[in-house]
């Protein structure tokens, strides 16, 4: 079952791979939509930083 929520993916060393977001996800499609945008932001970023945490938040 889908729930309002918020995400977000964070590095305190490279600020350029901070994202959050809100809208209405449930466990598996809040995992999903934060690993394909990591994924997609490596094509332009490179790797990440050691420090990035991804996580969310259903309200």
């Amino acid at each position: 079952m889908d729930r309002m929520g918020s995400w977000w993916i964070r590095s305190g060393k490279d600020p350029r791979w901070n994202r959050e977001g809100r809208g209405s996800f449930n466990i598996f499609s809040a995992e999903e939509l934060m690993l394909d945008l990591v994924e997609k932001m490596k094509k332009t970023l490179g790797d990440p930083p050691d420090d990035l945490e991804i996580n969310f938040f259903k309200d």
